[in-house]
């Protein structure tokens, strides 16, 4: 696992790496990441560690 942190070659937001063209996880992991975003869980850990809400509206 590689952690990167420059803006620009990877823009300001976050990322989850997995295998083109797999949707059946694509829809798991985008299932998981709104779940956490519907129920706040989300914007809790952006105001714990950066002092602020940066949590994006969920796609649906």
């Amino acid at each position: 696992i590689t952690a990167m942190s420059d803006p620009e070659t990877l823009g300001h937001g976050m990322g989850v790496g997995m295998r083109k063209g797999n949707a059946q996880l694509k829809a798991k992991v985008d299932a998981a990441l709104c779940n956490m975003i519907d129920g706040g869980k989300i914007k809790e850990s952006s105001l714990k560690w950066f002092k602020d809400d940066y949590t994006i509206p969920c796609k649906k």
